[in-house]
């Protein structure tokens, strides 16, 4: 006997009949759920780069005994690692400075 044709229960849009996503229809409900989410992450970004920034400006001691910020230190990092040959560094500075050559598959 031959195997008869599943019949699926898919919910099919009336305007284009594209199935219907699945998942939480879209509502008011679920809409001020996910702005909150949104949100919620928006914040948790924001503070992480606010902090960020502080800690740049902040003024550290280095190993010499002198007094500098955050972003100076990490500019003399990079600075040093480019010099003694590193070549991810060295990417990384220039990508900084918007020197980094394009990539050699476009030569």
């Amino acid at each position: 006997m031959a195997d008869k044709p599943r019949k699926q229960n898919k919910a099919v849009s009336p305007v284009n009949g594209v199935p219907t996503p699945r998942g939480k229809p879209f509502t008011s409900e679920t809409a001020r759920e996910a702005r909150r989410k949104r949100t919620e992450k928006e914040r948790e970004e924001k503070s992480i780069i606010e902090a960020f920034k502080r800690a740049l400006a902040e003024e550290y001691m280095d190993k010499s005994g002198k007094t500098r910020t955050g972003a100076e230190m990490i500019a003399a990092s990079i600075i040093k690692g480019a010099v003694n040959g590193n070549a991810k560094i060295i990417e990384i500075a220039l990508a900084l400075i918007g020197e980094l050559p394009p990539p050699p598959d476009s030569w």
